[in-house]
């Protein structure tokens, strides 16, 4: 956007179990392709800026090759990309996504605690040396940018470079 940054839209996705909040945003499995399809449209209606979208929950809803396969076709119509969490990758099918897609390695806050996020900064930065580059999510939360705050010219002095989620996608 304007400032210099990616927004991704935090779609709400039903769960295999128990699902948290966002009633009238969530995907679900029963729902139409064409409500979906609404759905996606006025996320980013009411996200201008955003650019991709990350899924929030969705263990059921990842699983589905149907659902799946109609959802990232259109983000690709709309042109834009979507991150996993890497919790729901184990039985995962990237293979029948239609759209830029990344995989995230960590969420970074899970534990709204500045020793647990600075661990996983750490645990980050590992899997990006290991790799050549990670994805670390996090969300909007002081103690998050209070780590990332202290880390970050840290890891840069250690030769890590920092980059937008969109530099790293995979493309079917």
């Amino acid at each position: 956007n304007e400032a210099g940054y990616e927004l991704l839209v935090n779609m709400p996705m039903e769960n295999v179990s128990r699902n948290y909040g966002e009633e009238e945003y969530r995907l679900s499995s029963s729902m139409s392709i064409e409500k979906m399809w609404e759905k996606l449209d006025n996320a980013f209606i009411e996200n201008p800026f955003a650019i991709g979208m990350i899924n929030h929950q969705g263990s059921n809803y990842l699983k589905s090759f149907r659902l799946m396969k109609s959802f990232s076709s259109e983000l690709n119509q709309l042109n834009k990309f979507l991150i996993i969490h890497n919790v729901f990758t184990a039985d995962y099918d990237t293979e029948y996504l239609h759209t830029p897609f990344g995989i995230s390695d960590i969420i970074l806050d899970y534990e709204n605690d500045l020793q647990a996020i600075t661990d996983k900064v750490i645990m980050l930065s590992q899997i990006a040396k290991k790799n050549g580059f990670a994805i670390g999510i996090g969300y909007v939360k002081p103690k998050t940018l209070e780590v990332l705050q202290k880390q970050i010219p840290f890891l840069e002095d250690e030769g890590f470079h920092f980059d937008f989620v969109s530099s790293v996608l995979k493309y079917p």
